[in-house]
């Protein structure tokens, strides 16, 4: 019998947030972001929708995200990130689009998957970065995708 490696596969994304949230979702669904987060708490940091996911982000950022894609899921989150909330995702196409305002959602990087129902996963963090020889803290968020 061969041993088979799960799937996982990392993306990494510098999101210009153009509002107060970000989002992932279906290529093909349709959605009003102002509706989406319409009844929703100022203290609720993610809210999903029929094939969308929308986290809240601080308005007019730039957000680090981190998207990983697995055939199972991880049950401890990386060291530095603390779970911020889980939902489902129908990605029914195939294609999962990355955006930072449902404007720009055209233009919008797309991550290829396999069509299914995806357990997500939402973590905030920060990241240490090395820039001129100084260690920075960078805010984060890191994303889990899961086959259902």
């Amino acid at each position: 019998m061969q041993n088979q490696r799960a799937e996982f596969r990392e993306y990494e994304y510098k999101i210009q947030v153009a509002g107060a949230a970000l989002f992932l979702c279906d290529d093909n669904a349709r959605f009003d972001a102002a509706e989406l987060w319409s009844d929703i708490s100022d203290q609720q940091a993610l809210v999903a929708g029929d094939g969308v996911l929308s986290v809240r982000a601080e308005p007019d950022s730039s957000v680090r995200l981190l998207v990983d894609v697995r055939e199972v899921e991880q049950l401890d989150p990386d060291a530095g990130f603390h779970p911020i909330g889980r939902c489902l995702l129908d990605v029914p196409s195939g294609l999962i689009v990355v955006a930072g305002s449902a404007d720009f959602y055209g233009d919008a990087a797309r991550i290829p998957v396999r069509p299914a129902l995806y357990q997500v996963a939402v973590y905030a963090g920060s990241l240490d970065t090395i820039y001129s020889g100084l260690r920075r803290s960078q805010n984060c968020l890191k994303v889990v995708l899961s086959l259902c």
